[in-house]
């Protein structure tokens, strides 16, 4: 993987047919080892969402509990540009993922949406008190 990602070649943003990124994917296939790499890639872009679903890589990676995904986009420089988009568009702000618990999610997720939630609202210049209100 370092190779492909080190090649003056390789688009680590090329989008499916669905929008979604080689990020989002590996986001979605809970491969955190693969998302963190990504993201340490210069040119890596967190915006795109999927088509179909219009899922951002933070809301996936808050649905799925992954924490250390969460942690790192939060810390990349465009993070501003999308941590809201998706509320104001269409409902899918990453902090419902995080909140929106399934009566099947077994415990760890559970657990894990809960750290998710944790690192975005002590994310700098976010207001997410109504949040926690309600959750």
């Amino acid at each position: 993987m370092n190779a492909l990602l080190e090649h003056p070649n390789i688009d680590v943003n090329l989008p499916d047919e669905t929008g979604a990124t080689p990020l989002w994917y590996a986001i979605a296939q809970k491969h955190t080892d693969v998302a963190l790499r990504l993201l340490r890639h210069p040119g890596v872009d967190i915006t795109r969402e999927h088509i179909d679903t219009e899922e951002t890589c933070i809301y996936k990676a808050c649905n799925n509990g992954l924490v250390e995904v969460v942690q790192a986009l939060l810390e990349h420089p465009n993070i501003s540009t999308i941590i809201n988009k998706s509320a104001a568009e269409n409902g899918n702000a990453p902090i419902h993922a995080c909140i929106r618990l399934q009566k099947d999610d077994p415990q760890i997720l559970r657990q894990k949406k809960t750290e998710c939630l944790i690192a975005l609202i002590s994310h700098p210049g976010k207001r997410y008190f109504y949040f926690i209100c309600y959750f």
